[in-house]
């Protein structure tokens, strides 16, 4: 360049992008010959630097506290390579000097900038940069924000250094004092004297104060028994966030310090809130009331320890089912909540829940559960708070109570049997039957004087227990003569019911009533009826009647219906006539008709002159309609023609 402004020339360079060093050379060729004297070094090897200067650690934390004092070393070890970095300094914001407006806030016309005190050794690896801080004008409350801006002579900036929203450290000016519990009330979320259970999510909420803020509380440690030789504590750290246990048994999910606003940068008070559970194998000992202690500790080392009798709590594994959703599903009548009758080697479903025998509450974990009823047993996932499995019931008739235990159970865990079985179930292997019909009689002809109150009976034998609700009885009339291809002209189906209350034993009566009268239609009456009937019923354990089919073509029993014929008689039959009969001489000849049959009909009357000899002629023949209950009249006029 021939450029040259106020004796600075400035020459625009590429760095190359290969090799790990570059030489650079500056040559200055005067114009007019004159000779160059160099009072610096004209070439020079720069290394090449890529890596970011590193904050490792620093005396101060990020929330922390001092006494007013005219000089406090603030110091930030800094690590870089090839050399540590030249332009290091702190960015400061004293509130009860640089908020000018009043607001509590940094902003940026507010700042003060100090360079820091450089190490000695700059091709060190690590290096301790300081700088002396004046607190001696603070009052008491004030605080100090701050930050750094360092940069390594290759312009490489260190991170993670703080700025203006996020400042790296932030220091309160005030006297020092323990910390120690909030003023809020102390409780378990169950209540008070709770009883804790494995595998619960447990949430316990505990607050403290610092009079220098909770963010100067540095080590909490809670023991959760004091008054038990176990380890049972739970410790939080500042610097990690974290909490361990001092046990394998007590599950750390997750804990926090909260404060109690976000109106100021120290908060005061707040709540340490631990989520926590219980692992099976803790003492198991549910006789045992236990206290809590707690010991804060601030970053100075002061502590608190106080005892938490109003935490008290106690523990238990034990759990039991919980009736109110214990069900089971059987092939019989399972209407009743404390079991049924079943077949033998049947398929019995049941599900429910567990709940903690001491508390109530539903037990949530996942456990592997028993079903024995008698010699069989089957094995059951407890998941998502409920258990739901099949059992076969036992080949061998008996009564026999179901029994739910634990498969495999954790350390410290039982379920507690109830006073009386969970349920009971009965096998029953023999099937009821029918006996007999004892009304109408096989072969019987339901007369029509009977149909508004026809009822049919019948004897069942049930060694056990019958259904009732099962016990069914269907019907149809059809026109008799036609097979079992024809359609019933009425059906209806309806419950057999049991006479006496006595559903049991080798003479059970059974009653149903069927009204013909109501079905049948007048018209109809006239035409051959049939009754067919099919029954079908078990008893309580499923077991059907053996012998009885509900197919079409198979009814139990048929019996004809009366039909409606007319019935003929004949009243007062007349010949008139006088004297002997003679050729040629007519006579007269005159019948009464009577219908005393239940339906109209039509008379064929055939009148026929006999001879001696026994031979027959037919002299006249007439039809005559005659309603029933009432009468016909017939007359003819009769010529003999010869002797």
């Amino acid at each position: 360049t021939s450029i040259i402004n106020n004796g600075i020339a400035s020459i625009p360079w590429v760095i190359p992008m290969v090799g790990q060093s570059v030489e650079l050379e500056i040559l200055v060729e005067p114009q007019w010959g004159q000779s160059v004297i160099y009072e610096v070094d004209s070439k020079i090897e720069f290394g090449y630097d890529q890596v970011n200067p590193q904050l490792i650690s620093m005396n101060i934390d990020q929330y922390d506290h001092f006494t007013a004092n005219p000089s406090t070393a603030l110091e930030f070890s800094i690590s870089d390579n090839p050399i540590l970095p030249t332009q290091a300094n702190i960015l400061l914001w004293n509130s009860w000097v640089n908020d000018f407006n009043q607001n509590n806030q940094i902003e940026a016309s507010e700042l003060t900038r100090y360079p820091l005190q450089l190490p000695d050794d700059l091709t060190s690896p690590v290096g301790v940069y300081a700088f002396n801080l004046d607190t001696s004008y603070a009052p008491d409350g004030g605080y100090v924000r701050g930050w750094l801006d360092v940069a390594d002579s290759a312009g490489n900036g260190m991170l993670d250094s703080g700025n203006l929203s996020q400042p790296l450290f932030n220091i309160l000016i005030g006297s020092d004092g323990s910390p120690n519990l909030g003023h809020s009330d102390l409780s378990w979320e169950y209540g008070s004297l709770p009883w804790l259970h494995p595998g619960e999510n447990i949430t316990l909420t505990i607050p403290v104060y610092d009079k220098n803020g909770i963010t100067d509380i540095n080590n909490i440690e809670l023991d959760l028994s004091i008054n038990q030789p176990d380890s049972s504590s739970i410790f939080w750290n500042k610097d990690t966030g974290l909490c361990t246990s001092s046990t394998i048994y007590i599950q750390i999910n997750d804990c926090r310090i909260v404060g109690d606003s976000d109106s100021g940068l120290f908060i005061n008070t707040g709540n340490f809130e631990i989520d926590f559970q219980f692992i099976w194998g803790f003492d198991p000992d549910a006789n045992v009331i236990r206290t809590p202690k707690v010991t804060l500790t601030d970053i100075n080392y002061q502590s608190t320890t106080l005892e938490l009798p109003e935490l008290n709590w106690q523990y238990s594994g034990e759990m039991t089912i919980n009736k109110n959703t214990l069900q089971y599903i059987t092939s019989a009548n399972d209407e009743s909540t404390t079991g049924s009758w079943v077949k033998a080697e049947e398929d019995i479903f049941v599900s429910g829940s567990l709940t903690w025998a001491k508390s109530q509450r539903q037990v949530t974990q996942n456990l592997d559960l028993v079903f024995t009823l008698g010699s069989s047993q089957a094995s059951v996932e407890y998941r998502d708070g409920l258990f739901n499995g099949t059992i076969k019931s036992p080949n061998e008739v008996g009564n026999y109570p179901i029994d739910i235990s634990l498969n495999n159970a954790p350390n410290g865990a039982t379920i507690v049997e109830p006073y009386s079985p969970l349920l009971w179930f009965i096998v029953d292997k023999k099937p009821p039957s029918i006996k007999s019909i004892d009304y109408p009689l096989p072969a019987q002809i339901i007369e029509e004087k009977d149909w508004d109150s026809f009822e049919i009976l019948m004897t069942l034998e049930e060694d056990n227990f019958l259904d009732s609700n099962s016990l069914n009885l269907r019907w149809e009339i059809h026109p008799s003569g036609f097979g079992f291809v024809s359609s019933s002209v009425a059906n209806g189906t309806g419950k057999i019911e049991i006479l006496g209350a006595m559903p049991y034993g080798d003479s059970i009566t059974g009653v149903f009533p069927i009204d013909i009268d109501g079905v049948v239609a007048e018209e109809l009456r006239t035409e051959a009826l049939e009754l067919r009937i099919w029954i079908s019923g078990s008893d309580m354990a499923g077991n059907s009647f053996g012998s009885v089919s509900n197919e079409v073509f198979n009814p139990f029993a048929v019996w004809q219906l009366e039909q409606q014929l007319p019935d003929y008689l004949l009243s007062k039959p007349s010949i008139i006539y006088s004297g002997e009969l003679i050729i040629g001489k007519s006579v007269d000849l005159s019948v009464i008709i009577d219908n005393v049959g239940e339906s109209d009909g039509d008379a064929e009357l055939r009148v026929e002159r006999v001879e001696s000899n026994g031979a027959r002629t037919i002299i006249h023949n007439q039809e005559i309609k005659v309603n029933s209950g009432e009468s016909g009249v017939f007359s003819h006029r009769w010529t003999p023609d010869r002797d």
